[in-house]
């Protein structure tokens, strides 16, 4: 979600990472509160409770489709509504221009699941498939200019647009999030929200307003919200028991600020070698380029796009070497592939 760590001419500097917001949807808790802040009608005409959610494994879209998975699937369960959700997390600057399509695969995949939960049921005529909401969370900076309906996907025969199936699913783009909605909202994850969209300068204009905002939590929300930062501060180092003990007393007496300096100072040297392995990941990307548009001429979108979402320093350093050797564009392109 969010880590802290200091730029070249000093301050904070904040930066959204996927996998910490994948952690934090898994707390039930959390994505209730995920719930009351984006489908607040649903909560409210259902009468969602906590206990009306129930987590689903993300597993049960693999038994159907070999693709990429889903981060978060719940089920909405209780005597006014059956229903799923599921959360694509989307981070990447390049995008997946098939992503209605890959919503719809999902979708389906979650629809065969049930019908595998109700064989018996699903052969009467009555039987109704449940209504599944799918939505992508954008992390990135620009806007989200996928297209969100299958229909404009498909090329139409005119006359008969009515044969090309519309399917929908919800996107949340960060970047349009308002800041005074998120800091006023009485959720932990909204402030959460709200401090992972800044920059370094947005920050340092913001983080009075943002820590009494967060002191405006109820207990059991400020205590949410500071075992989110403590689990940060220990997954960047090992902390003894007297450190530990220092976070608790922080947590205890509420001082937000001590926190996120802790943070600040935990992650400094990891955001450093982060920054590091991150100026080697783009000359890498660039070399690439280099060798293909030597070789084959300017590279193709699907290969662009498919080398920026690369992030395993690894993989990049052994396609280097396959582009120096491929005979053909295409049999680079199958290596890419290779997972």
């Amino acid at each position: 979600m969010i880590k802290l760590m200091r730029g070249n001419e000093g301050g904070y500097v904040v930066q959204r990472f996927d996998h910490i917001f994948k952690q934090i949807f898994q707390n039930k808790k959390f994505f209730y509160d995920f719930l009351k802040l984006f489908l607040p009608d649903i909560v409210d005409k259902y009468s969602i409770t906590l206990d009306s959610i129930v987590q689903e494994k993300t597993e049960i879209i693999s038994q159907t489709l070999k693709s990429s998975m889903i981060d978060v699937l719940y089920r909405i369960k209780s005597q006014n509504i059956d229903a799923f959700i599921f959360v694509l997390i989307e981070h990447q600057t390049t995008k997946d221009y098939l992503m209605p399509f890959r919503m719809l695969e999902y979708t389906v995949a979650i629809w065969r699941y049930y019908i595998q939960q109700h064989k018996e049921e699903s052969k009467r005529k009555s039987f109704k498939l449940p209504p599944v909401i799918p939505i992508v969370y954008y992390e990135g900076k620009g806007r989200w200019t996928v297209e969100r309906d299958i229909m404009d996907k498909v090329r139409k025969i005119p006359g008969y647009e009515k044969y090309v199936p519309r399917y929908e699913y919800m996107a949340i783009e960060l970047s349009k999030l308002e800041d005074e909605w998120l800091l006023e909202s009485d959720t932990p994850l909204s402030k959460l929200i709200c401090v992972s969209k800044w920059d370094k300068g947005e920050f340092e204009k913001n983080k009075d307003r943002f820590f009494v905002s967060v002191k405006s939590l109820d207990e059991e929300g400020f205590y949410e919200i500071s075992e989110v930062i403590k689990q940060l501060i220990m997954n960047s180092r090992h902390l003894d028991e007297e450190e530990l003990e220092e976070i608790e007393e922080m947590i205890k007496e509420k001082e937000v600020e001590g926190m996120f300096a802790r943070l600040l100072t935990s992650t400094y040297k990891e955001g450093k070698e982060n920054g590091m392995q991150e100026g080697e990941m783009k000359a890498g990307k660039a070399f690439i380029y280099d060798i293909l548009e030597t070789k084959f001429g300017e590279a193709p979108e699907d290969i662009k796009e498919a080398i920026e979402d690369i992030d395993d320093l690894e993989r990049l350093r052994f396609l280097v070497k396959k582009a120096a050797v491929a005979s053909s564009i295409d049999e680079f392109r199958n290596e890419l592939r290779k997972k």
